[in-house]
């Protein structure tokens, strides 16, 4: 049976917090302004979004205005229908994302029915800001990378931005901060989602809050983001040399542990024609 759990609130400056929940590690932000605060991510289930709703008493007397979901997965999205009364935002291809077979498996395995999927009722499709009371609040969306649905959210008085899966944080094998290639990921589109992140991150003093895993600095961020171009190029480069799926682990130069990038691999890399190469033309 799956166990749902959340860590207490972790204060990031005197304005942000994070909170981790279960199953998933995943990161829970809040922001807080004078006349209201905000979640970024609301939980694996209604239930845990109803409790993660209750939570936010904890740290702050501002009143709950709204929540933004950073893209269309289980541990990011599917505690929307707690926040039926308020206002919600997220990339429009949620809406669509409701349908998807492998959603609806997700949903199935945790419990949740279909009917309880919920697309924000603030649909954006670029960019939105929200007020919060001497709190100014930016949502972009910087995919396709880890997902088509990506958004992250720029806290910009706090020097804070929440990634989503964006950025993560979870050290591999060792001990570097690793994202986690899925179905729907895209290895250069990706470099480009984490360039909007390390761009909004305008002095190193700024922190991002990865999807999973500690918080990092721009450093960290700007490293992920050159680290995704090289799985780019490297899968490039096999498919041009016609090297298959099964030997890519090994002939591969990965900069992370092969099985957090294999998903992207294995799908791309039949698809690549041999001794393809970019024209270069003679000095």
């Amino acid at each position: 049976m799956t166990q749902f759990s959340r860590s207490p609130w972790q204060q990031l400056t005197p304005r942000t917090w994070v909170a981790v929940a279960e199953p998933d590690s995943v990161n829970i932000g809040l922001v807080a302004g004078d006349e209201g605060c905000l979640l970024i991510d609301c939980g694996s289930t209604p239930e845990q979004g109803r409790q993660l709703r209750e939570a936010v008493a904890e740290v702050t007397d501002r009143p709950l205005v709204g929540v933004i979901v950073t893209h269309a997965h289980r541990d990011h999205w599917f505690g929307l229908a707690a926040f039926d009364d308020l206002r919600s935002w997220g990339h429009e291809g949620l809406a669509e994302a409701r349908t998807d077979g492998a959603v609806l498996a997700d949903a199935e395995a945790l419990g949740v029915a279909p009917g309880d999927l919920r697309a924000p009722n603030q649909p954006l499709s670029l960019v939105v800001g929200i007020d919060l009371g001497n709190q100014w609040v930016e949502a972009l969306h910087v995919g396709p990378g880890h997902s088509p649905h990506d958004v992250i959210v720029v806290v910009g008085a706090e020097q804070v931005v929440f990634a989503g899966d964006v950025v993560e944080g979870t050290p591999d094998s060792q001990g570097r901060p690793a994202p986690e290639y899925g179905p729907d990921s895209e290895a250069e589109p990706w470099s480009l989602a984490v360039d909007a992140v390390v761009t909004a991150m305008t002095t190193p003093d700024w922190r991002a809050v990865p999807g999973h895993g500690p918080v990092l600095d721009k450093e960290d961020v700007s490293w992920q983001r050159g680290l995704h171009a090289v799985v780019h190029g490297e899968t490039h480069r096999l498919g041009r040399e016609g090297i298959g799926p099964d030997e890519a682990a090994e002939a591969g130069h990965w900069p992370w542990d092969y099985d957090r990038v294999r998903p992207w691999v294995e799908r791309v890399l039949p698809t690549l024609s041999r001794g393809r190469q970019l024209p270069i033309k003679p000095v």
